[in-house]
Parts: structure tokens; sequence; C-alpha cells
């Protein structure tokens, strides 16, 4: 998490802010690599915009850490989810790729939304330019 943080946010995310000079397009197309590089095809999508949440974390706070702080509880939550279906205690496969529940695809949405609103309105930095 930390190596990913400063290599996609701190170095890629920077350059294309520079480059193109627009905070949006460095978040996405940083969060695009970000995503290929892991080469899981059917993850692409979700990895993308997971990228680009911790890209906008990182441009509202300007703090590299709540970018690896989310990037850990990511890692973390997985981690765990595997360890509880490896040991029969849940019946969901996290790294299935066929498919996923709807009301877990709608708990990481409301959470991860409400992560950024939180953020957005707390962050001193505020507006992206």
């Amino acid at each position: 998490a930390v190596g990913e943080e400063l290599l996609f946010r701190g170095v890629v995310q920077n350059l294309f802010r520079w480059a193109f000079g627009n905070v949006h397009v460095a978040i996405w197309l940083s969060a695009a690599i970000f995503s290929a590089i892991h080469f899981q095809f059917y993850g692409f999508f979700p990895r993308l915009v997971l990228g680009a949440l911790f890209g906008y974390l990182y441009a509202w706070t300007r703090n590299l850490g709540v970018a690896m702080f989310a990037h850990f509880v990511n890692n973390g939550v997985t981690l765990v989810g595997v360890y509880l279906f490896r040991n029969k205690v849940v019946n969901y496969d996290i790294e299935n790729t066929d498919s996923v529940p709807v009301l877990a695809a709608l708990v990481s949405l409301g959470l991860a939304t409400g992560l950024l609103w939180l953020v957005r309105k707390r962050s001193e930095v505020g507006k992206l330019s």
C-alpha cells in the first residue's frame, strides 16, 4: 500500500496534474494505470474506482498518509474476508470475480461515498483546481 500510493498518487498523479493541468484527468488516468498493473481483467473497473477514491482522498487532503491508510483498510478488509471464507465462517469468496452480491456492492459504495463526503467536508484544502 505504501509503495503503490507513493508511486501512483505521489508521483504519477502529480505528473499528470502538471502535464494536463486538470486534477480530475490526473486522478482517473493514474487510477487506470493503477488498475491495469494488477493484471486482473475482471477486477479492472472496481480497482479503477478504488484508485480514483485514493486519488481524490489525496487530492483533497494533500496528504499521502490518508490515501495510504485507506489502501491499508481496503487490503485489511480483503485479508479478513479471505480468512473468513477459508475458515468457513462466511460462504462468499471475496476473491471470486464471477459476481458480487448486490448488498455487498451497495454497502461498499455507500461507505466509499460517505468517506469521500466526510474527507471533502473536513478538508482544509477542499477545492480542486
